[in-house]
């Protein structure tokens, strides 16, 4: 039975063949979008959680007092995490990492400048990365050492086959590299090239046995079934003791939770982009329910053709589940040779997407779970966009379909215009919501900005490029290269430093205020008249 209803229902789609190729072309557009924004949503969501332990790992952020509320950041003293792991029990492990942006190294004539991490030797203990070759010990044991990610390895060298090769650091400091990791995945927050071991970064000046110096990012990894409530409460106010001039907490985030919910509001998260996140997925369930709404109303459109054989087939002893098997194997056929053709779009367009997203977005193609769930996604999807035609064209009544009289049935027409009122409705706010989006990244992208994006440069300066930074700035300006030259500390569009604890005339307070300053610091170039539309800003 079950494989005649299939036979049936294939020779209606190939004699309809232009319902059959709206419909399936409709679905599969709607199926291969809504899987895009799937696919997105859950890389999002994977973040950091490919490590063992990620359910125990936390980051420590750092709060304060700031005009009556509590100001969150995500750093901390370099020292805190060999404290923390010799004063709280029920942390396993802690770790400390120190990100730099830009460290310049050379090889040969080769000269660069890679995103660098100082890390302790608990690190490893902490996150357990992929090795390609070689394994951390040495690395810990020799301060003039350095691990390579495998990109790192091909951009200096050309090959990875580079153990116990060496590079040149800043100020002529030689390193010997110990180890290659295998290239971080796109779905962490860390992002380094290369890693020094502690005993070098203090060397560089780098890391501080100070408490005041908060440029570490600490991570700790909690003992299985320690009570939460008791190493919260002791992390708190761990730092109190330390740093006496302002009382800092301590706010553990859970690892999984730091790319998607780390926005703080008065020392409470709330929220982040989790909330694109969910706003997405609703998107995805909107374009998915617009392209079954679209079958349905299709398929309803086609039921005076269809009501003679269902009034036929009903005077010949079909039962309505039979009938509704039927109308539900031709939606299933349907559907599935949507999925096919969505797979197929996915598949040709999926580098396009990653170029969209600036994201590197796996493709599941060889996880069972994948193929599962997409199984099971297409059947949902037949039997959802199914369901409404089949019980209602095995509804109709055999002596009023043969008759032509079954249009008098109001209420699969009134459904009907509720379909397409949603259709219509849903297919409008996507548009809109489009076009708004648009004009926002387009007012972000071209708004006046202060400075000319096409003629700005920014660089970082090596230790050796600071001592000649005058002869290289007069040297740029000589050649006319550039029309204007100004060093600060940060990028313009990223100041980084903010303080507190400063006074002014008039000041009535205890000697240290509450309120935060961002400070910047620049060479007297950095502003020109606006006849000068060009300059440099370095650090």
């Amino acid at each position: 039975m079950l494989k005649n209803y299939f036979k049936i229902a294939w020779r209606n789609l190939v004699r309809e063949k232009g319902y059959s190729f709206i419909n399936i072309s409709g679905l599969a557009l709607g199926i291969a979008g809504a899987t895009f924004i799937l696919l997105w949503a859950l890389h999002e969501k994977s973040y950091d959680r490919f490590f063992s332990n990620s359910d125990r790992i936390y980051q420590l952020w750092s709060q304060l007092p700031v005009d009556d509320k509590i100001f969150s950041f995500e750093y901390s003293p370099e020292v805190l995490a060999s404290s923390l792991q010799k004063n709280i029990p029920e942390i396993e492990t802690a770790t400390s990492y120190v990100p730099i942006p830009a460290v310049s190294y050379a090889y040969r004539d080769k000269k660069l400048n890679l995103a660098t991490a100082i890390v302790d030797s608990s690190f490893f203990k902490v996150f357990d990365f992929d090795f390609a070759q070689g394994d951390p010990t040495s690395f810990f044991q020799n301060p003039t050492t350095a691990i390579l990610t495998e990109s790192a390895a091909i951009m200096i060298f050309g090959t990875t086959d580079i153990i116990g090769k060496t590079i040149e650091l800043t100020d002529r400091q030689l390193l010997n590299v110990s180890a290659i990791l295998k290239d971080l995945p796109s779905n962490t927050e860390f992002n380094f090239k290369i890693l020094l071991p502690w005993n070098l970064g203090k060397r560089l000046g780098h890391v501080s046995d100070q408490w005041d110096s908060f440029e570490a990012e600490t991570f700790i990894l909690t003992r299985e079934h320690a009570h939460t409530a008791i190493w919260t409460q002791k992390i708190s106010s761990f730092m109190h003791p330390y740093k006496t001039d302002v009382a800092i907490d301590l706010y553990p985030l859970p690892l999984a939770k730091r790319h998607l919910q780390a926005n703080f509001e008065n020392g409470k998260r709330s929220g982040g982009k989790i909330v694109l996140v969910n706003s997405f997925i609703l998107v995805a369930i909107l374009l998915l329910s617009i392209a079954c709404i679209n079958f349905m109303n299709l398929s309803t459109a086609k039921s005076e053709k269809r009501a003679i054989e269902v009034g036929i087939r009903k005077v010949t002893g079909a039962s309505r589940i039979s009938l509704i098997s039927q109308f539900l194997s031709e939606a299933i056929i349907l559907t599935s040779c949507s999925g096919t053709l969505a797979l197929l779009l996915i598949f040709l367009l999926h580098p396009f997407f990653n170029d969209l997203t600036g994201q590197q977005i796996y493709l599941p193609l060889k996880e069972y779970w994948f193929w599962l769930s997409y199984v099971t996604f297409v059947l949902f999807t037949g039997l959802l966009a199914g369901s409404y035609p089949a019980f209602l064209l095995s509804s109709f009544r055999p002596v009023q379909t043969l008759k032509g009289s079954f249009l008098s049935l109001k209420s699969g027409l009134s459904i009907r215009k509720i379909l397409c009122i949603i259709q219509f409705t849903g297919a409008i706010i996507l548009i809109i919501g489009t076009s708004v989006i648009y004009q926002q990244i387009d007012h972000a992208q071209n708004r006046k900005s202060g400075y000319d994006r096409s003629r700005l440069i920014y660089t970082s300066l090596s230790a050796i490029q600071q001592r000649n930074y005058p002869a290289i700035k007069q040297k740029l300006l000589t050649d006319g290269i550039a029309s204007s030259i100004s060093k600060t500390f940060a990028p313009v569009t990223d100041p980084n430093a903010i303080g507190n604890g400063y006074t002014w005339e008039g000041f009535s307070g205890t000697g240290t205020s509450s309120t935060l300053f961002v400070t910047f610091a620049t060479e007297a170039d950095l502003l020109k008249p606006p006849e000068y539309s060009y300059w440099m800003a370095a650090i």
